[in-house]
């Protein structure tokens, strides 16, 4: 009952947020919740995004055509109204004659990016989020989000510069800087060395997992490039999911007691990713 209330105090206050509703457009607005709720899919009515007849994020579009549709569009936050997910329509030519269109999914609290093929027959981007459990009530889901990446689309590679992020499908994994890998690692301030050697970075940060928050680690090699994110299973765990750009796979580990860095970095040097 109480979850009933809370869905329709927030489904009343974001119709409150648009000014003179028609009666025709509540009717409909009505009608696509409860298809929501019965068909269990995702809808976006009034800038409002409803799983399963529950209210979850507010859809806010940026552009629109009438060719392509929405070809961008951001997925906040119900309280916070932060981006959680933004989708921009994106075409590429896979041979002289023909382009592709794709939805490009980007997590931006993440650093995560992936292509999504655009054709009929594939879900639309509300229901993937829906389908997928790519948004909580926390926020977004890391875990569910770093497989939806991996299983579901082509990855791109968001590339830090000058605080800003910006996506590489075609930047080397392999660069690796010769050195004598049986060093002891140093640690100055986000920078890692090996022989004295400046062999990449490994930055922390929160990001929001379905039960509350987590650490996550981003590692880039020596030219810039991401190679891998490490986010614990649970706050304060010492265990790490790490996700592996070059070959699109999961590693897990226990880290030691405050040696958590080293040993997400000692993993990529034996495996041969940094």
């Amino acid at each position: 009952m109480m979850n009933k209330l809370i869905a329709f105090s927030l489904m009343m206050f974001f119709i409150s947020m648009n000014a003179q509703v028609s009666d025709k457009e509540m009717k409909k607005h009505l009608k696509n919740i409860e298809d929501s709720k019965l068909k269990s899919k995702g809808i976006s009515s009034l800038d409002t995004l409803f799983c399963k007849g529950e209210p979850i994020a507010t859809v806010k579009v940026y552009q629109k055509s009438f060719l392509l549709g929405i070809e961008e569009q951001s997925i906040n936050g119900l309280k916070t109204n932060l981006p959680y997910l933004i989708v921009t329509k994106k075409s590429y030519d896979e041979s002289p004659t023909e382009k592709v269109y794709y939805d490009q999914y980007f997590f931006p609290g993440l650093n995560l990016v992936c292509d999504i093929k655009n054709a009929i027959g594939i879900p639309n981007v509300y229901e993937n989020i829906c389908q997928y459990g790519l948004i909580n009530q926390f926020g977004v889901d890391t875990v569910k989000a770093e497989m939806f990446v991996i299983l579901k689309g082509r990855v791109s590679i968001p590339i830090q510069s000058n605080n800003q992020v910006s996506t590489n499908t075609t930047s080397s994994f392999d660069v690796i800087v010769p050195r004598n890998k049986s060093s002891f690692l140093m640690f100055l301030g986000d920078n890692i060395q090996q022989d004295s050697k400046y062999i990449g970075t490994i930055t922390k940060n929160t990001v929001n997992g379905q039960s509350g928050l987590l650490n996550q680690y981003l590692i880039f090699n020596s030219v810039g490039v991401m190679i891998c994110t490490a986010t614990e299973s649970s706050f304060m765990s010492n265990e790490w999911n790490l996700l592996v750009y070059k070959n699109n796979k999961f590693y897990k580990i226990k880290s030691s007691l405050g040696k958590d860095k080293e040993d997400i970095v000692n993993l990529l040097i034996e495996n041969g990713f940094l």
